[in-house]
């Protein structure tokens, strides 16, 4: 066995630095800025300038980029867009952490060519020191031009914290596939394999050594108990998608229970249900995401249209393979302004690519011409999550809810928090 430092000599190392975010890391900096008499770049025409902002990593002492303006063609004068960037990003909620300002000149082939830079801090501009003269790239001590602030201003917004203390009620609904494609309930290899055990004591990561839970009973009892202390009920409406009743009905939206009521108390009650329901209906399909999504956006939308401070969390269950994925997609762009969020998650082993589409972190989901308003969906694969504990569950879980909460409430100011 190879010894820590030979290991470290054949394979080389990462150091990973992690810092804390301030308190007001969630407020925005609004930033109004201009350049004068920026330096000539090109031969034949003038420059196309562009700003870049980078933070002081304080710890390993170099720069992090943070924010980039839009190019401005043909111009030594450029005024950009209005920045709106959060605090935490542009400096980590600390006013007096080092930032540089980088003012580039865009060539066509992608590539940039320096104009000047800026040493400065955040409260060194809101202190009042708008006008910041650019430094030559080289050193020299030729002019290359000027940066003004002509506005800059740190606006306040609520945490997903705040919301919660403020008033916020969170509902939690689970959607959970009952398709063909997991294979049958009887079948020891099925994501459904049925086992008569005695859940209501069971918590995650327990009963390592009798009988195990399926993957959806441990998706449903690791990430419902991950998300039920936020919920003032502890109440989960569950329902299934994509089984057959006795009466040969099939269902895309039923409620799991079997009731006319689809709340349960919390991840144990959806254990119960999912149970029972596994004896009355049969895996069928096709896999319908569309319905369900529908019928929850429904409940969001009266919120909304109420003045009501609800948001919902829809978590759907599924082993990935999805059939009306242009429907599923249009939802979720007509759901985008509703106070939603969508936490899909993968169980099993199954080509997830799909969810990852569906999952906008690089480009918001977009159909017909029609853009959503933010991104709700977060997609976990619960498989290769859960192997690294309940922590990394309930990180991969909360990753994007929180920002997607305060980013829904921060566009409806009319709501009284």
């Amino acid at each position: 066995m190879m010894s820590k430092e030979q290991a470290m000599s054949k394979f080389g190392s990462m150091v990973i630095h992690i810092e804390q975010r301030g308190v007001n890391s969630n407020d925005d900096v609004i930033i109004e800025a201009r350049g004068v008499k920026l330096a000539k770049k090109d031969t034949f025409g003038k420059s196309d300038p562009v700003l870049m902002f980078f933070r002081k990593q304080l710890e390993a002492a170099n720069w992090v980029k943070v924010h980039q303006t839009e190019v401005v063609k043909k111009t030594l004068n450029p005024t950009w867009k209005k920045m709106v960037i959060k605090l935490g990003r542009l400096c980590n909620g600390d006013l007096f952490r080092p930032l540089r300002i980088e003012c580039k000149d865009w060539d066509k082939d992608g590539t940039y060519d320096d104009i000047g830079h800026i040493e400065t801090s955040l409260n060194e501009i809101l202190s009042g020191r708008r006008e910041l003269v650019l430094l030559h790239p080289k050193g020299k001590s030729k002019s290359v031009g000027t940066i003004v602030f002509d506005s800059i201003e740190i606006r306040k917004n609520l945490s997903f914290i705040d919301y919660l203390q403020k008033g916020m009620r969170m509902n939690l609904v689970a959607a959970i596939d009952f398709t063909q494609s997991n294979g049958m309930p009887t079948d020891p290899a099925s994501l459904h394999f049925r086992q008569n055990f005695d859940f209501s004591q069971l918590q995650p990561g327990m009963n390592q050594g009798g009988p195990q839970p399926n993957q959806y009973q441990k998706a449903i009892l690791s990430i419902g108990s991950v998300l039920t202390p936020y919920s003032q009920t502890g109440r989960i409406d569950a329902f299934g998608f994509g089984g057959k009743f006795a009466n040969g009905e099939i269902s895309h939206n039923f409620i799991l229970n079997g009731s006319t009521n689809p709340g349960c108390e919390g991840p144990h009650g959806v254990l119960e249900a999912y149970n029972m329901a596994l004896n009355n209906v049969a895996l069928w399909g096709p896999t319908i995401f569309s319905q369900v999504i529908r019928a929850t956006a429904s409940l969001a939308n009266d919120a909304r249209a109420q003045g009501r401070l609800d948001y919902y969390v829809l978590l759907i269950i599924t082993d990935g393979v999805i059939t009306d994925m242009r429907e599923t997609i249009a939802e979720i762009v007509r759901a985008s302004s509703l106070p939603l969020s969508i936490v899909i998650v993968g169980v099993g082993n199954a080509d997830f690519r799909a969810m990852d589409m569906l999952d906008g972190d690089d480009e918001r989901l977009a159909i017909d011409g029609q853009v959503a308003a933010r991104d709700i969906v977060q997609f976990v694969p619960f498989s290769s999550v859960a192997s690294r504990g309940i922590e990394a569950i309930a990180e991969e879980t909360l990753r994007e809810i929180p920002e997607q909460v305060t980013s829904y409430f921060q566009s409806q100011p009319q709501l009284n928090f």
